[in-house]
């Protein structure tokens, strides 16, 4: 029997005692633990913590309803949030209250029933209760069965199924109560060393482990109306499968806390727990042999049959935290090579928990995992530093498989700084796939997050990116209470921040994880922090949306293009995130043949131009539809003044029959429309009516494939010839807006069949959440083979608009022809201050246009810039010629070497095919085309760098710096335990840089 924690250690317990002596903050929160720990003591005895836990015939459910809401006010109680019930102070156990109608579930007396029903060891039997407690008490005028629960759910007149108790035992019970508990007890007596809480946590974390083994997820059958987040497998303990890794992790730490209590257990704690376990435990050691057995070794088995299994992070930080409390030095070296063991899943079990592939094969270059959404990859990264933190210390002998250490592992380490880059604007990550509420600010990534990694890299960066999340402060900032010396972390900052200044979060080309950004900064010094544009290409399945070149656009610190974030509910039951949230149709996209894309991993940036005034890029991502050649967004951001920016934007499509433009706007107070006659969609009485589906189909009333059900008071253009204009004065929703007056205005400069303006709903149980977005669809069909150039305009403001008037102009071959407007086109834009933009945009590069002022121009886009003062400024990209004067438009060679290890210093040596002038490269991106047998499909890639400097060596090879990106993709096979590093590309691929001039 240990009697002293491993995590949890002598000099833990010191430091904390002594931060409590010292800081008003530590004593606070000590206070704060002490005063809820010996209420629970007022409220439980010993006895009625043992008896607290409840047995596997007490089914859990994360849901009670939630197709139809609530029994009494149905879907109004959906703007509460995914869980609303609330727990009733003061009310008996087993009771959950609407907090709209404020209802009481379930009508009956279920304590008395539960407690009629147990047997001698303390398990529920349904066999033995007293079913005349089976009655409505609380609500008599509604009949005697009505609502009423008998532990399985109350199946109504209509036949729909309620399952209340089990809501609270899954929430309220085992989730609230008993985890608060033991958490609280353990706090109390790491902080205090006062026996009566280790006492009081043993007593009940016994009992858990009493249990624990019994506890599955077997008979919580999603069909029957137990809902449990197992990912559809049916597997969990007390919860799901996937949350129940944060339910043993706190097991095992609740446990290490109390084990320097083990030895001095008081008579009456020990008496309560050898008559309740009808002397099965009497001893110290007899309690202590149990909760290794039955919890830290039913954790490790636990992780092994994957019922204690989560997305990637959260069962590898349980396990190597019971490793460790467990103290065995053959087991837990046993169980922490499982860790890193390769996830050969057999019918059974998993033979290992794959941390040593992960961050090779799992994690890209750019440091996410594979889950899309930046809230699920911020979970990885806070899972593995708990695995990190566990295992720094272990030391590692030469006998051992694996290093455990990962703070070790660069690509670990690169975790770090993902969520960093893709930080938007003031108070924003991008919301893709799975995150956040509709609009609503947020970052993804916390000071303490980057904490340890400061601590463990020292990394000036970090320190400065720290500052920021931190409020631009150091105020609060700090370690932990059971670390020493906490508050030189404070002044160690502070003076690197003064230093160096604060962190400039600057544009980003994360190609491996498929997100791009171009940012215009403030230089007027106002409220206003940046205009930005993103554009996402990367994994559009699993916790992403179905969305490969969405765009995104944040100014006025302000969402102003928002996705629609989490689903209502995240399950396949749910039909509004399958056809509406989920799906292409929502975002701001060309949908192909009324379907969603196909499962893509990555698109490709042909182009990224990131300094000055003029910015741009373009990503292609062609098997985004098996119909399709082209399918390729193209944006230029321009700068306005030192305020504002506008973009210009090209999305090209070839292959399919239909094409439907999707944009919208965030929440709008008013929309303004100009050039478009639109025809609403009504009823014979004048009314509106229907969806984009149908005028006879209402809201979600079929679930049918193009998700046009989730569309309503439409309205139509079926002669759209001219520019049309929407101006939408947008709602600050989440209040962070630096301006009252903030607009979108979206002009559409293509002749289209129809177009279309309709409302779609986001998630409805999300509060705060806008209750509709205004969506314009614009359609382009062709019975043999559609090709489209849909051509914008986006521009944000504040007050009125910078912009006298747009135009798509004429763009004509060197013969005076007219070209097609699928592949070319030219746009021309005015400002109130007289400076004229023209934006010409090329599918072909090698033909020589006429557009407006410019000449003889063979590229890829051309802005030419007249000032009011008749000055002309020109930019062009990955051009060859200009008013017929030769250009170099890119600069081409084979790879001749690279570097072939985990390293976080890469380089890329090249030769290039004629001479180049290397100090033009930094910035630039490095495209390598992928061998034609890889296909970009759900497991592709693309294989573009960004050049931080370029060097001539003395071979005369030039070597380009990409700095922390790797160029390994994965390994062989780590299955078969082969770990040859696979990489992107290989020496004598070809290469080419794109240039801007």
């Amino acid at each position: 029997m240990n009697n002293i924690g491993y995590f949890y250690t002598k000099e833990k317990i010191a430091n904390c005692r002594n931060n409590i002596e010292k800081y008003d903050w530590a004593k606070a929160q000590c206070e704060k633990t002490v005063k809820a720990a010996d209420a629970y003591l007022e409220k439980y005895s010993l006895d009625a913590l043992w008896m607290l836990p409840s047995s596997q015939s007490m089914y859990r459910s994360y849901g009670v309803n939630q197709k139809h809401g609530c029994l009494v006010c149905g879907h109004s109680i959906d703007r509460f949030g995914n869980y609303p019930y609330k727990m009733i102070d003061g009310q008996p156990l087993w009771k959950i209250e609407c907090p709209h109608c404020h209802t009481v579930f379930p009508s009956n007396d279920f304590e008395s029933y539960y407690n009629s029903a147990l047997d001698e060891n303390g398990y529920f039997c349904p066999e033995k209760g007293d079913r005349s407690l089976l009655k409505n008490t609380l609500y008599p005028e509604k009949g005697e069965d009505w609502a009423v629960d008998d532990g399985y759910g109350y199946i109504a007149d209509d036949g729909k199924k309620y399952t209340f108790v089990c809501y609270f035992t899954h929430w309220f019970l085992w989730n609230n109560i008993i985890r608060n508990i033991l958490v609280t007890m353990g706090d109390a007596f790491l902080f205090t060393g006062e026996q009566k809480y280790a006492d009081a946590g043993l007593v009940l974390i016994n009992r858990v482990a009493e249990l624990y083994p019994t506890l599955s997820g077997e008979g919580h059958d999603r069909n029957k109306g137990y809902q449990q987040s197992d990912g559809g497998s049916g597997r969990g303990k007390v919860l799901g499968c996937i949350w129940e890794t944060g339910f043993a992790h706190t097991l095992a730490a609740c446990f290490d806390a109390y084990k320097g209590g083990l030895a001095s257990m008081s008579r009456d704690a020990l008496d309560v727990i050898a008559k309740n376990s009808r002397g099965r435990q009497s001893t110290a050691e007899e309690v202590s042999d149990n909760i290794d057995e039955n919890l830290l070794r039913e954790i490790y088995r636990g992780v092994r049959r994957r019922e204690i299994s989560g997305n990637n992070g959260m069962h590898q930080q349980t396990l190597a935290l019971a490793a460790v409390v467990l103290d065995d030095a053959e087991t837990t070296r046993e169980w922490i090579d499982y860790l890193f063991d390769p996830a050969i899943i057999t019918e059974k079990e998993s033979l290992g928990a794959n941390m040593a592939a992960t961050f090779v094969n799992q994690i890209d270059r750019d440091g996410f995992g594979l889950e899309a959404s930046p809230g699920y990859n911020s979970g990885w990264l806070a899972h593995f530093i708990g695995a990190a933190e566990v295992l720094k210390n272990i030391e590692r002998r030469p006998a051992d498989k694996y290093i455990y250490n990962i703070y070790e592992n660069v690509k670990f380490k690169k975790m770090f700084y993902s969520m960093i880059k893709l930080i938007m604007s003031k108070e924003y990550t991008p919301q893709i796939g799975d995150v956040g509420a509709c609009g609503n600010p947020g970052k993804m990534v916390s000071a303490s997050t980057l904490l340890p990694a400061y601590l463990t890299y020292r990394d000036p960066y970090l320190a400065q990116a720290i500052y920021f999340l931190n409020g631009n402060t150091t105020e609060g900032l700090r370690v932990g209470i059971y670390e020493e010396d906490i508050e030189h972390i404070r002044q160690e900052i502070e003076e690197i921040v003064k230093e160096k200044g604060e962190i400039v979060l600057t544009d980003v080309n994360l190609a491996g994880y498929g997100y791009s950004s171009l940012k215009h900064m403030n230089e007027e010094g106002n409220d206003n922090p940046e205009t930005s544009f993103g554009v996402y290409y990367g994994l559009n399945r699993g916790h992403g949306h179905i969305d490969t070149l969405n765009m995104y656009m944040y100014a006025y610190n302000m969402n102003v293009l928002p996705d629609l974030g989490y689903p209502e509910f995240c399950d396949s039951a749910d039909m509004h995130r399958r056809y509406w949230v989920d799906a292409t149709l929502s975002h701001n996209l060309v949908i192909v043949d009324k379907m969603n894309q196909e499962i893509l991993r990555a698109g490709t940036p042909t182009h990224y131009f990131a300094d000055g005034d003029v910015k741009m890029v373009s990503v292609e991502a062609p098997e985004a539809y098996k119909q399709t050649s082209e399918y390729k967004r193209t944006d230029a951001l321009v700068r306005i003044d030192g305020n504002d920016s506008y973009t210009v934007d090209f999305f090209r499509v070839k292959g399919g029959k239909e094409h439907a433009f999707s944009f919208h706007f965030g929440e709008t107070e008013s929309l303004k429309t100009k050039g478009v006659e639109l025809v609403p969609q009504t009823d014979e009485n004048g009314y509106m009516t229907g969806t984009l589906l149908g005028k006879d189909i209402e809201f979600a009333a079929v679930n049918d494939p193009s998700g046009y059900q989730y569309l309503y008071n439409v309205q139509k253009d079926t002669a759209l010839t001219g520019n049309a204009s929407f101006d939408g004065r947008i709602c600050d929703t989440w209040k962070r807006g630096t301006r009252s007056d903030v607009h979108v205005k979206f002009t559409f400069l293509t002749e289209v069949e129809e177009l279309v303006l309709a409302q779609g709903v986001p998630p409805r149980n999300k509060p705060g959440n806008p209750k509709y977005l205004d969506y314009i669809y614009a359609y382009n069909r062709d019975e043999n083979e559609a090709e489209s150039l849909f051509v914008s305009v986006i521009e944000p403001y504040a007050g009125e608009s910078k912009i006298e008037s747009i135009e798509r102009i004429p763009v004509y071959d060197e013969n005076g022809k007219e070209l097609d407007k699928n592949g070319f086109a030219a746009v021309k834009i005015t400002l109130k201050n007289g400076r004229v933009d023209t934006v010409i945009y090329c599918s072909d590069k090698d033909i020589s246009v006429e557009a407006d002022s410019v000449n003889g121009f063979r590229g890829f886009m051309c802005i030419r810039t007249e000032n009011g003062d008749g000055s002309v400024s020109i930019k062009t990209f990955d051009a060859t010629s200009l008013f017929g004067e030769a250009k170099t438009g890119c600069y081409e060679g084979k790879i001749a070497d690279f570097t072939r290890t985990l390293s976080d210093k890469n380089h890329i040596d090249v030769t290039f095919d004629t001479d180049a002038d290397i100090s033009c490269l930094c910035g630039k991106i490095i495209h390598i085309p992928l061998p034609e047998n890889t296909g970009n499909g759900f497991y592709g890639y693309n294989t573009v760098f960004n050049i931080l400097s370029a060097e001539k060596l003395e071979n005369g090879n030039v070597r380009l710096d990409i700095g922390d990106i790797t160029t390994i993709r994965c390994y062989r096979d780590s299955a078969k335990k082969d770990m040859t590093p696979v990489y992107y590309f290989k020496e004598g691929d070809s290469f080419r840089i794109p240039l801007d001039r």
